[in-house]
């Protein structure tokens, strides 16, 4: 038989409410277990005080339940039992679980994709002043999940919640105003909300307040300013922001030049498949600036790139297969053709150029292998892109 824990004298109130039935007092001494406050963490003991407040019809000893649920290791993460009590909290009237539970919808967490149904619960939560509802609101409105795009009732959900102080409603509005997306473009308006949610710690409007500092729009052009707060979202993780960090570093803008840490961060970014730091990245190895020249490791990297649909690179591809000392197998000149062909059909002309010298090169079977690898190579790139 389990031990029961020992009641510190600090909570023997609570605890002898709580045993008297008072659902409020259970729900809150599951609170204490929950996350160890006065006493050792205990979900299992939070979860039988969250559920004597649920039996009454607690909606807070429902959300805690689908709370511990949906992270709790000693208590076994189970999804299905976590939307079942979203569910009776929803049904009891618990905003933030009306919330989480079209989220669930939204993503497809233990039921199956509704965007219907979750935009259906993000309105009854956002019509309760639900800030994050009204940023999830405007973020299906404006990608045009569920329905079709409608960027100004996008716009509308983003400036509501930030007026509530929802920092990612901020940033949102923020990005909307500066590239005029549902409203008027208004950079002076997105410099403000931006350096709001920024200086919340928000990692995307640090960039962008970052990108405004470095092109002078809406605000004092100030490539020192820019760099600050493009290295404060690179801190945060931001791919974005440490792409810019890469590209602050190796221009020398706003900091001295410093090819060795534009480096280290493009393949900060690169890691989170950033292209245009994969790509920067690729141009540093392949000539040995801030790290030792490795041109197989160049084209391995803007391998990277072109499966992500560049056709740019994609073009270079096809000349790095067409030359020597640029792929670890050697020159292969139906791989070289198969690039230039995928480039090509994007109208580059560079490409169109080079698959017409390549194919003067070709016997007639191997422009029929080479236009196979082609649709191949078409298939992985649509592929990635879906993520199948």
């Amino acid at each position: 038989m389990r031990e029961m824990p020992l009641i510190p004298e600090s909570l023997m109130a609570l605890h002898a409410k709580a045993m008297s039935g008072d659902s409020l007092s259970q729900n809150r001494l599951g609170i204490h277990y929950h996350v160890g406050d006065l006493v050792r963490a205990d979900h299992r003991q939070a979860l039988h005080w969250y559920g004597l407040a649920a039996a009454q019809g607690n909606p807070d000893g429902c959300y805690n339940i689908a709370l511990i649920y949906g992270s709790s290791e000693s208590v076994g993460v189970d999804k299905k039992k976590q939307v079942e009590y979203y569910r009776r909290a929803y049904e009891l009237g618990h905003v933030i679980a009306t919330r989480e539970l079209g989220r669930c919808y939204q993503n497809g967490i233990a039921v199956a994709v509704d965007y219907a149904e979750a935009m259906r619960l993000y309105t009854i939560a956002s019509d309760k002043n639900d800030a994050i509802a009204k940023v999830q609101l405007g973020f299906m409105m404006q990608t045009g999940l569920g329905q079709d795009p409608d960027a100004f009732g996008a716009f509308i959900y983003y400036e509501e919640a930030a007026e509530l102080g929802e920092v990612c409603g901020m940033s949102n509005l923020a990005l909307c105003l500066y590239n005029g997306t549902g409203t008027v473009k208004d950079l002076p308006l997105a410099a403000k909300w931006a350096r709001r949610a920024a200086d919340n710690g928000n990692a995307s409007a640090q960039r962008l307040l970052g990108l405004m500092h470095q092109n002078g729009e809406g605000v004092i052009k100030d490539y020192e300013e820019a760099f600050r707060y493009f290295k404060l979202s690179a801190d945060s993780g931001y791919d974005f922001g440490q792409f810019n960090v890469g590209h602050m570093y190796e221009k020398g803008l706003g900091v001295e030049v410093n090819l060795a840490e534009a480096v280290r961060y493009y393949r900060m970014a690169s890691r989170q498949q950033n292209m245009a730091a994969t790509r920067s990245l690729a141009g540093l190895v392949d000539a040995g600036n801030g790290v030792e020249r490795d041109m197989f490791s160049a084209t391995e990297l803007y391998l990277i790139v072109g499966f992500s649909g560049d056709a740019e690179v994609q073009r270079a591809l096809a000349y790095r297969y067409e030359s020597e000392g640029y792929v670890r197998t050697g020159v292969d000149l139906v791989e070289s053709y198969a690039w230039y062909n995928i480039s090509a059909a994007s109208g580059n002309e560079g490409a169109i150029k080079g698959r017409a010298k390549v194919e003067s090169k070709l016997t007639h079977e191997q422009i029929i292998r080479a236009h196979r690898r082609s649709r191949e190579l078409l298939a992985e790139i649509e592929a990635r892109k879906t993520g199948k």
